[in-house]
């Protein structure tokens, strides 16, 4: 199944989530029944959480995140494209090194090498053609921190 971008996102982060929340829950060593009776819960319900299934509501996660003693706060976290330039990781980006951005980057040789800026706005320009479901962990990594917000097609 081909996911668009705000799919892949949502999915990334409710298994980050979900993850999390069962490693609280295994380094308390709290049973499964005993944080489903806590926060109000079933135990399937707590087990769908902890597998990151976004059909479970947010008030159910907050449940669970509070049982356990966790919290959970939103960052603001892209960068601006002028901070792009500064940060010498992002000042040359090799396409051979990011399958995605690479086939996005068709017209290019497989040596090329872009700076931030070509790079957002290759993605920016292609996103229909990425295969999001296919990013490595990397081209992710690379994705945040060039601050890309795709639209949702």
């Amino acid at each position: 199944m081909e996911l668009n971008y705000k799919e892949f996102l949502q999915q990334e982060f409710l298994a980050s989530l979900g993850q999390r929340i069962l490693l609280q829950r295994k380094k308390l060593k709290v049973a499964a029944e005993s944080v489903a009776l806590a926060a109000a819960i079933s135990r399937i319900t707590l087990h769908r959480i902890e597998k990151g299934e976004p059909g479970v509501s947010m008030g159910a996660y907050m449940s669970v995140i509070i049982a356990l003693g966790l919290s959970l706060s939103i960052q603001e976290g892209a960068p601006k494209l002028n901070d792009l330039e500064e940060d010498n990781h992002l000042s040359e980006i090799a396409i051979k090194d990011y399958p995605q951005l690479k086939l996005i980057s068709w017209q290019l040789k497989d040596d090329a090498i872009l700076n931030a800026v070509e790079a957002k706005n290759m993605y920016e320009r292609n996103q229909k053609y990425i295969r999001f479901n296919e990013m490595t962990e990397q081209e992710k990594k690379l994705i945040n921190q060039l601050g890309i917000v795709f639209d949702d097609h």
